[in-house]
């Protein structure tokens, strides 16, 4: 098993923009893009997928829901990388191993 990697940072999801390929998320200095099969989890444990943004499929209402909520931080592994929110909520992209499945990009990580 590889190492796990987990990061605090307590910071608004600000905006998103869907772009060919990648959803895009900013979060204070640090954006995040996801690709591919990613789920957001509801404090009320719905699930929603974002399907395969390469095609175009599924839909945005539930990355609509998350702006102006905070995060705690995220945490990868081999299997997923888990963006956890302050309530309860997570962003889920399962790694299938077979390209890059998220992207993080900071200007200063915010340390507590």
């Amino acid at each position: 098993m590889s190492e796990t990697i987990s990061r605090n940072y307590p910071h608004k999801l600000a905006w998103f923009e869907v772009e060919t390929g990648q959803v895009r998320l900013k979060f204070g200095a640090v954006v995040v893009d996801i690709y591919g099969d990613t789920e957001i989890i509801e404090t009320d444990g719905a699930i929603n997928k974002i399907d395969d943004v390469w095609e175009h499929q599924g839909h945005l209402q539930p990355v609509w829901r998350l702006l102006g909520r905070s995060m705690t931080g995220f945490v990868m592994d081999e299997d997923s990388f888990r963006l956890n929110f302050e309530d309860g909520a997570m962003i889920r992209a399962k790694n299938k191993k077979a390209y890059d499945f998220v992207k993080s990009y900071a200007g200063n990580w915010v340390t507590g």
